[in-house]
């Protein structure tokens, strides 16, 4: 989460290597993208997006057909949606904090009540509701220490727990379905990977051990599998589901473009993910859904700057 300024005066926090590939695309930040938002079973509510406008980069939400677009945001540097499990809530990253940092902010479904939730002086982003909403966890760092840790806090801004303290950079933290695990991004092995852990921090795993670079991941709503993105930056990436253990491994999307920041739908049946055509810092980058099994992929939303989706889970 370096935060170097790019063109277009955007500030791009690099909370994850997957924020260093959206600058690549002149997307100005990341997203994820990881983020990262949990998806849980229910149906298919609205989709948070993130676009960049003449007010700055605001969250919006479209229906799945990507129409009724509405703007949540309207100032500042606002990315990283992620629902709460009820639908009502979305946490989310946001520079409008009185020290300019970017820090966890949470507001209602519709825009309204928008408050900061952390107070980290450094930088915080990606965060994901537990189940039950009494805990958000997040990627971030303190203005003592500029490594990207994993943290969670509670929702009424209390209780702040570091739970990783390796020496590498780890990222994107995505609560299971039971909240009992969190799967999350590490550079530790010296190459970003596909990581699994107890909710608490132990007993840390690594899910894909290969020589690529990981930055997204998302469980699957009946928590038996994940979907992350595999490729390097500035080559072209795709989108893959597993195991939780990384076995079964399948690439559901091909191509010359970079496929990141996938999301399951709550029922389970679709995947939402960013689509980026070409690899100067003038491409197009929109938002697509397709079925889980990677068949009928289609446009869900055109135009520029879209970064990691999230779904809203209805009862």
């Amino acid at each position: 989460m370096r935060l170097p300024r790019p063109a277009l005066n955007e500030r791009a926090p690099r909370i994850t290597v997957f924020l260093s590939i959206a600058a690549t695309a002149g997307l100005g930040v990341l997203l994820a993208a990881g983020i990262a938002s949990a998806t849980y079973a229910g149906r298919n509510g609205r989709i948070a997006i993130v676009e960049h406008g003449a007010g700055g980069v605001q969250i919006w939400t479209v229906l799945p057909d990507g129409s009724s677009p509405q703007q949540l945001t309207t100032t500042g540097f606002n990315a990283t949606p992620s629902f709460s499990r009820d639908g009502r809530q979305i946490a989310y990253l946001s520079d409008q904090g009185a020290g300019g940092q970017y820090e966890i902010w949470v507001m209602n479904a519709d825009g309204t009540n928008a408050h900061q939730l952390t107070h980290l002086h450094g930088d915080a982003g990606f965060p994901d509701f537990s189940p039950t909403g009494a805990r958000i966890v997040f990627a971030g760092h303190t203005a003592a220490n500029r490594k990207d840790d994993i943290y969670t806090i509670k929702a009424n801004g209390t209780r702040l727990t570091r739970l990783t303290k390796d020496l590498g950079n780890n990222q994107q933290p995505v609560y299971s379905p039971d909240g009992r695990r969190i799967a999350f991004v590490s550079d530790r092995t010296g190459v970003s990977q596909v990581w699994v852990m107890d909710a608490n921090g132990s007993q840390a795993t690594q899910v894909t051990k290969d020589k690529v670079t990981h930055f997204v991941v998302d469980w699957s709503p009946d928590g038996r599998r994940l979907v992350y993105d595999d490729g390097n930056p500035g080559t072209p990436t795709a989108i893959v589901v597993s195991n939780v253990d990384g076995s079964a491994a399948r690439m559901l999307t091909h191509g010359g473009t970079r496929d990141f920041g996938p999301r399951w739908s709550p029922d389970g049946r679709q995947i939402a993910f960013v689509r980026v055509f070409g690899f100067s810092s003038r491409v197009a980058q929109e938002t697509f859904v397709m079925n889980a099994d990677g068949t009928h992929q289609h446009l869900l939303h055109k135009g520029a700057k879209q970064l990691t989706p999230a779904w809203q889970p209805l009862p």
